[in-house]
This record gives C-alpha cells, structure tokens and sequence, in this order.
C-alpha cells in the first residue's frame, strides 16, 4: 500500500496490544513530516477508545467531527482507511457527507474499544454505515492476527481462505467481523460468500509477527464486490 507510513504497533512494545499501542503512542514522534488532520482530541495513553473510518463507497467521504474542520477521506485503496486514533472513552458525533447526501454519525466508544466505521452509499443512493467493535485480547508478539470484516450486506456466510483450501476464518455474516490468531507467513488469501466457488484476492504478502490485519469484503454503489487488505495502524498521539 502506497500510503505515507506512520509509525506502527509494536509487537515489543509491551506485554498485551492495548497496552503496546499506549507506548506507541507515547513515545513514537516522527521523523518531522506534517501529520494527517484529526478527527478528534487524542485520549489518554492508557484507557482509551480507539476509532478509525473507512470509505467504501467510490467517492469521496466528508466527516466533519463536531466542533472541527471538515476531513475528506478518498476512495483511493491506499488511503480508504483511516489510522487508528485514540481518544476518551465517550459519545462522539459528527456530520457525514457522500455525494450529495448528509447523515450525522453518533456513536459510543468505550475504554479499550476499537471502533472502525464503514460508510458507503446504498443502491438508493442514501449514505450507509456499518459500526465494528473489538475488544483486543487476543495479542501474540510471536504470531500476527488476521480479522474479516463483512461489509457487503449481500455476502451471507463469508469466509477467509488462505493457500486455497485452508479456511482461517468462517460464517461472518454482513455487519459483524470474525479475527483469529495466525502463524507469520506469507499465504494466498481470498475472500468467499456463502457456497460461491470463486473468491476474490486478499493481498497482505508477509505477515509480521506482532501485527494485527483488516480484510474489508464491500461493493461500493453500482460496481461489482471487492475486497480490501490491509495492516491496521495507529496515528500518532500529540499533546
């Protein structure tokens, strides 16, 4: 993915992954490069939500976070999904614009929550947005972690396929995710529906040890379905 790097989570940065991402956030500055505009105040090092937005549709995503300044998100693969940014736990709001349709965004994030937003346009060109939530437990400095999200509310039973046979992870319907813990490798992963015999590329290459992986299945409006993969990673805290 062609996106400017920030830095990443850090499978050594301590013993569980909430816990790494708050020394990240901590003690990770950059090398001096402006960093990418807000959506909300950084949270506390420990404790916090986490929130990112992904843009599934085939325009450009508007979000005015309340009190803020507008932030458009492309629909460029590389730049679809936001980092991952920690803020209080708390009710956050904000104004969504697709194309020429409006819609506020309201949700509640907790302590130790990552949240990530999906918003897309539906068939009758309303806006469309789906809320994923996770509660990490599952960190391994020794293996990496993998999860599906179901995005496209027309792949029933979705499932992710690496090497052809060997299925990682299974029976995500639309709206939910399933994740699940895997060895390091580099796979040929693809993404399934139901009792389809073809299913679509999930490129990641390398998996590194340490690191957690997003693979979004979506159809943006009117175009055929396709899938999204990609590391997860964390925006940088400042005071």
């Amino acid at each position: 993915m062609s996106r400017k790097k920030e830095p990443d989570i850090s499978a050594s940065a301590a013993v569980g992954l909430l816990a790494g991402c708050a020394a990240l956030l901590l003690g990770s500055a950059s090398s001096g490069a402006a960093d990418p505009p807000r959506l909300y105040d950084s949270g506390p090092a420990r404790g916090a939500g986490f929130i990112r937005i992904a843009n599934v549709s085939n325009g450009i995503v508007s979000i005015t976070p309340a009190g803020r300044a507008r932030i458009d998100i492309s629909a460029q693969d590389a730049l679809r999904v936001t980092h991952f940014e920690a803020i209080t736990p708390g009710k956050i709001a904000a104004s969504i614009r697709a194309g020429n349709q409006s819609r506020k965004l309201n949700v509640a994030i907790a302590a130790n929550e990552l949240v990530t937003v999906a918003i897309g346009v539906a068939v009758n060109g309303s806006i469309a947005m789906t809320v994923f939530r996770e509660t990490p437990k599952d960190f391994n400095a020794l293996r990496s972690s993998l999860a599906l999200f179901g995005v496209d509310k027309t792949c029933a039973n979705a499932r992710l396929v690496a090497d052809k046979n060997t299925v990682v992870i299974a029976g995500v319907a639309p709206g939910s995710l399933g994740r699940k813990t895997v060895n390091p490798v580099k796979a040929t992963l693809a993404v399934f529906c139901a009792s389809e015999s073809r299913g679509l590329p999930a490129e990641l290459g390398q998996l590194e040890a340490g690191e957690r992986y997003s693979v979004l299945i979506f159809a943006a409006q009117g175009e055929a379905r396709r899938v999204l993969a990609l590391r997860d990673e964390m925006a940088v805290t400042r005071d």
